[in-house]
């Protein structure tokens, strides 16, 4: 690429910065017309994102919409001078896509497999034998 190729490509990432950092800023302004900009603008990359953590589509929809949710609350902690606003972003819906997969790690259960369980009614002791071991059990507490 040649040296004015370079200014061009340059100029343009400052503009659309300046244009995302903008749409942000309206957002702390409650502006839902900034919002469904910045979402129309960036809806790909963040779609991209979360979908290669995820690796599942309706968990990655659903992970997209607490980004946008969370830019939408969280829009007043943005800071252009820490950082760019595509990577506050990418931040968020990466995190949120960690989230996400922690919380179904959480609930992922492995399924039994019913044939190499023990048989738990043969080893089961009488109900009488039970019922004396627990009168037992009560009168050595009592005693103590």
């Amino acid at each position: 690429m040649s040296a004015a190729t370079d200014a061009v490509d340059e100029h343009g990432a400052e503009a659309a910065e300046a244009q995302l950092a903008g749409w942000i800023a309206a957002i702390a302004g409650q502006d839902e017309r900034a919002l469904a900009a910045l979402y129309d603008e960036t809806i790909a990359r963040v779609y991209g994102l979360v979908h290669r953590i995820v690796r599942n589509a309706s968990t990655a929809e659903e992970v997209v919409e607490d980004t946008y949710f969370q830019v939408w609350r969280q829009a007043l902690r943005f800071d252009p001078s820490r950082g760019n606003a595509l990577a506050w972003l990418l931040a968020i819906a990466r995190s949120r896509a960690l989230d996400a997969l922690r919380h179904e790690a959480r609930f992922r259960h492995d399924c039994l497999d019913l044939d190499d369980m023990p048989d738990l009614a043969s080893d089961a002791r009488p109900v009488d034998e039970l019922l004396d071991l627990a009168r037992h059990r009560a009168d050595l507490h009592q005693a103590l």
